[in-house]
């Protein structure tokens, strides 16, 4: 059954014309094992790499490396015209692009369109993939050809009369996929919903309601029967000491990455990832040499 629901959604996200997880790498595309989770956590570029054609006073385009969402670039309203934004990223060093990830942004609730161009120059540029409007404000990867250029600039198509455009964090950076794909046993992306909440009662037991303190949602993921080969290389190990162990391993912020549980099947349910509140490192699971391994923590949409 759910490959069979894969296969539908795979055919209707031809229709909707944009998602939370948009494909265009050929590599990927051809290969045998598909739907393997994708991790979006290194990215290559620094604070003083980025910069804004247009920002709000108060606010700064520096803001988006920064892994927090509450932190934010915006830029100014837009009058009786659409018109075009953009935030523009010097790439630092010599790492391979191959992907584009966003979160905390407006742009599904004011049909904003997106699109990248990259150049070796800064002064002749190529677009990476087409403009797109997403469906709503959650979490975005793209996932595209591998890029060596230097220089990257999203740029923004904003409606008339729109309150500028929101963007809490860009990551820009090389992708990382896990070894097996997962279904069975796993909790959807997004579907994990945490709540802090306290209850109170009286002296003789009857409920006077609920405070809420927090809510947000949850992450986990799952892997089993990956090769000790895999476990050890440093792909992996890399992401593990980003995200557990807070060491700075790209010119990126720590600890924050972008998570596709099913990427092809299930292309709406990205999440945004922060604090990595639990984690079983590769564990020896079959005689054969096969190895499991889990981490869970707290994400957003």
């Amino acid at each position: 059954m759910g490959h069979y629901v894969d296969k539908l959604l795979s055919k209707l996200k031809k229709v909707w014309g944009y998602m939370a997880i948009f494909i265009s790498n050929a590599l990927y595309l051809a290969h045998v094992v598909r739907n393997r989770p994708q991790i979006g956590w290194s990215s290559f570029y620094l604070p003083s790499g980025v910069s804004a054609s247009e920002t709000e006073e108060g606010y700064s385009a520096a803001a988006v490396w920064s892994g927090d969402t509450y932190s934010k670039w915006k830029s100014p309203p837009s009058g009786m015209t659409s018109f075009e934004r953009s935030l523009t990223f010097t790439k630092s060093g010599t790492g391979v692009i191959d992907y584009l990830g966003i979160a905390g942004h407006n742009m599904g609730d004011n049909g904003i369109s997106y699109q990248l161009f990259s150049s070796l120059d800064g002064v002749s540029w190529s677009a990476v993939f087409p403009a797109r409007i997403p469906a709503d404000n959650k979490s975005i990867i793209e996932y595209f050809d591998t890029n060596i250029d230097l220089y990257f600039i999203l740029v923004f198509v904003v409606p008339a009369l729109t309150d500028g455009i929101v963007i809490a964090h860009v990551k820009l950076g090389k992708i990382l996929h896990l070894q097996r794909p997962r279904y069975v046993g796993d909790v959807p992306g997004g579907m994990d919903n945490k709540v802090e909440k306290i209850a109170s009662k009286s002296y003789s037991g009857q409920h006077l309601g609920s405070v809420l303190i927090s809510q947000g949602n949850s992450f986990k993921i799952t892997q089993e029967n990956n090769t000790a080969a895999f476990c050890r290389c440093s792909a992996l190990q890399n992401f593990f000491k980003h995200a557990h162990l807070l060491q700075k391993l790209s010119d990126g912020p720590t600890e924050t990455f972008f998570y596709a549980w099913r990427p092809e099947g299930y292309p709406l349910e990205v999440q945004y990832c922060g604090e990595t509140t639990s984690f079983s490192p590769p564990t020896n699971q079959l005689a054969n040499g096969m190895m499991q391994w889990s981490m869970g923590g707290d994400a957003y949409e």
